[in-house]
């Protein structure tokens, strides 16, 4: 079951790493990560969901009818993952 909660990042040179840190332990719905960083502007948003898709290095798991982003190296059992 999904967790809710709020995020709060305040290094914007290290939002990448931010993100990969807790994605990496815990899949994130895309819409939190929108919230997580929505104090950066939405091009800062999209610029660092730009990155992750372009580097390879996160997925997307489309589950329970949401987005989670997760580490690309994650696997799911049951579920097919889309590599961005």
């Amino acid at each position: 079951t999904p967790i809710d909660g709020k995020f709060n990042l305040t290094d914007s040179e290290k939002l990448i790493e931010a993100v990969m840190t807790i994605i990496t332990r815990h899949p994130m719905r895309e819409e939190e990560i929108i919230q997580m960083l929505s104090d950066c502007g939405i091009d800062q948003v999209n610029r660092i969901l730009g990155e992750l898709e372009q580097n390879g290095i996160a997925q997307v798991v489309e589950r329970y009818g949401d987005r989670f982003w997760s580490n690309s190296s994650a696997n799911y059992s049951g579920q097919r993952a889309r590599n961005l």
